[in-house]
């Protein structure tokens, strides 16, 4: 079972995406054509999905540091948070997404909004992080990469620790 370490490489593959075409966009200034579309599309979907992974990653700290001290309803409550922003990040996915003209780009985009959404209602309580379980955010990580043109090698930043688990006790 793939956990959230999955969600950071996705993060990284939509992130290393963004850069290059930042650069060829400020390097041309012509009319947007469908090439173009995709492009601002997936810079789009990076940065919804960077911003929203950036607090889901706050609260799941905040959680573990919750749970080892003790503060169970804290922790509870922050679940809650974490899961209401993957929700939140669904929502600006699908108007990231209607801004697609090609097909193939906005369905990817919904169905990537729709496993965000699904992992976010799950968790309304500390037992909701027990089966977080990202593999078909994976997939769609991978197949976002392909259509942004990104595929991240084995020399890939990601964060020192990837993201954290929480722990709940002791």
């Amino acid at each position: 079972m793939r956990r959230l370490s999955l969600v950071t490489a996705f993060t990284f593959a939509l992130v290393a995406a963004a850069a290059p075409m930042a650069v060829a966009s400020a390097a041309t200034a012509t009319a947007p054509t469908a090439g173009d579309d995709n492009a601002t599309v997936c810079k789009a979907t990076q940065e919804t999905v960077s911003k929203g992974l950036e607090v889901f990653v706050k609260d799941m700290e905040e959680v573990s540091t919750k749970a080892r001290s003790g503060d169970l309803e804290g922790a509870q409550t922050t679940v809650r948070h974490a899961g209401k922003t993957l929700v939140d990040v669904s929502e600006q996915l699908r108007k990231d997404a209607a801004n697609a003209d090609d097909a193939t780009l906005k369905d990817t985009v919904n169905d990537l909004a729709a496993e965000f959404e699904s992992l976010g209602k799950k968790l309304t309580d500390l037992t909701g992080l027990q089966n977080f379980d990202t593999t078909e955010l994976d997939k769609l990580a991978d197949k976002m990469g392909e259509l942004c043109g990104v595929t991240p090698g084995p020399g890939s930043p990601l964060p020192s620790g990837g993201l954290p688990t929480p722990s709940v006790g002791g």
